[in-house]
């Protein structure tokens, strides 16, 4: 689904232009955790073509990735404490006070973009954010707007107002087809949506591996003939950790013996109640034994490398699903939920999928690999080589060519070497 963007034809400001269009990423998570969008934007920053563009990132919260950024030479700015303040008021449901911290915010968003020389707002995350902020002053000042896709859109969460902004990003970028859809049915023209997949760092994933799969399962007491599996994610009811459960119950007690299940991520205060379910399930099974809860861990790629499956079972579409991409790079045979995201992903050869509405088919896909270590091999070694196509590479020159037609530019070809 990929168009040619077309040009704005706002009226500009008159404001110095940097000799190299900066990008602002706004990123506005800011319910206390990192997930897949925050690593693709730290990729994709450290992997831009800075002679073509720079790239700046506003976060509305603090995180490990501001530090992780600045040590790569981007400009951050962490915007929390206002942020607060004014989302505050906005959910205050007082109208005249609403009005004003909107008029209020719009032009302080006009100052920073000012202030900063941004050639072209890049909003991180869904066209339902930063569009009654960021791309009412982006509009004043004749910038290009343009906005990743990488949730399910609501279609009646929002007024018309709310929807008519929505739909005023001069492009939106879908994260796979499946959202894609869902963009173009929420209103947006197909010449302005232009999908393209995250994508990761290959290499910097796989160099970010540091202890071997032996130690880290002698730190876990795993026996090395245990299929360890691994589910990495943030402890939320639609990622799906109670289906990898029930699939575990499921299973015959000879094949459930030889399994592990690594439940990697933590939940907010407002999953609390999902996450007490979870181990709620997992001691009325009997399943103490082969299910462990690490929560919040900083060495997830060592603990993915470490496993013999990696599982993804979202009960909801997922939007494209990194971690099935992390897990095909580091030669890891992944299991996924056939909605959304990873069918775009997976092929027959490179993974299996099985409906999150039926365990029991998640119990078979994880019996059998249990007693075919040969087919884990060999679903590995085709993720592998598949996983290649969703390089952070492709993202970022996919992005590049919408940038250079927004700004009416040529890409620069590179130079022939002489000889």
């Amino acid at each position: 689904m990929t168009q040619t963007p077309s040009t704005p034809t706002r009226s500009r400001f008159s404001f110095q232009r940097a000799e190299i269009p900066r990008v602002l990423f706004l990123e506005p998570n800011d319910d206390g955790t990192v997930g897949g969008s925050h690593q693709v934007l730290f990729d994709f920053a450290r992997n831009l073509d800075r002679r073509r563009y720079e790239p700046v990132a506003v976060f509305y919260q603090d995180n490990v990735f501001v530090e992780r950024l600045r040590g790569i030479g981007v400009e951050v700015h962490v915007l929390a404490d206002a942020w607060q303040r004014e989302k505050k008021v906005m959910r205050s449901g007082r109208r005249l006070p609403q009005g004003r911290m909107f008029v209020e915010a719009v032009a302080r968003r006009v100052v920073f973009l000012r202030q900063h020389n941004i050639a072209i707002l890049h909003v991180n995350g869904t066209p339902q954010t930063g569009h009654d902020d960021w791309l009412p002053a982006a509009f004043l000042l004749g910038l290009p707007a343009v906005a990743n896709c990488a949730g399910n859109l609501q279609f009646g969460a929002h007024g018309f107002l709310q929807r008519a902004f929505m739909r005023s990003f001069d492009h939106v970028l879908p994260v796979s087809n499946h959202i894609g859809q869902q963009v173009i049915e929420f209103g947006y023209e197909p010449t302005r949506v232009t999908t393209i997949h995250p994508g990761i760092d290959v290499d910097g994933f796989r160099a970010r591996v540091r202890a071997t799969p032996s130690d880290v399962r002698a730190g876990l007491g795993i026996a090395p003939d245990i299929m360890l599996v691994a589910m990495v994610g943030n402890l939320r009811k639609w990622k799906g950790q109670h289906v990898a459960i029930d699939a575990l119950a499921k299973m015959s007690e000879s094949k459930r013996r030889l399994i592990q299940l690594l439940i990697i991520g933590a939940g907010t205060a407002d999953e609390a109640d999902y996450e007490r379910e979870l181990h709620d399930r997992v001691e009325r099974a009997g399943l103490q034994a082969n299910v462990r809860f690490l929560g919040h861990r900083s060495d997830v790629p060592d603990l993915m490398a470490a496993s013999d499956v990696v599982l993804h079972a979202s009960t909801e579409p997922e939007p494209f699903g990194l971690v099935v991409v992390e897990g095909m790079a580091l030669g890891r045979p992944v299991v996924a939920s056939s909605i959304g995201g990873p069918t775009e992903i997976l092929d027959p050869d490179s993974g299996l999928m099985f409906s999150p509405e039926r365990p029991e088919d998640l119990a078979r896909h994880l019996s059998m690999l249990v007693a075919k270590p040969d087919r884990r091999r060999a679903l590995g070694e085709a993720g592998q080589a598949r996983a290649k196509k969703f390089s952070i590479v492709s993202t970022i020159r996919e992005t590049m060519r919408v940038y250079d037609q927004l700004l009416g530019k040529r890409p620069r070809k590179p130079k022939r070497k002489s000889g």
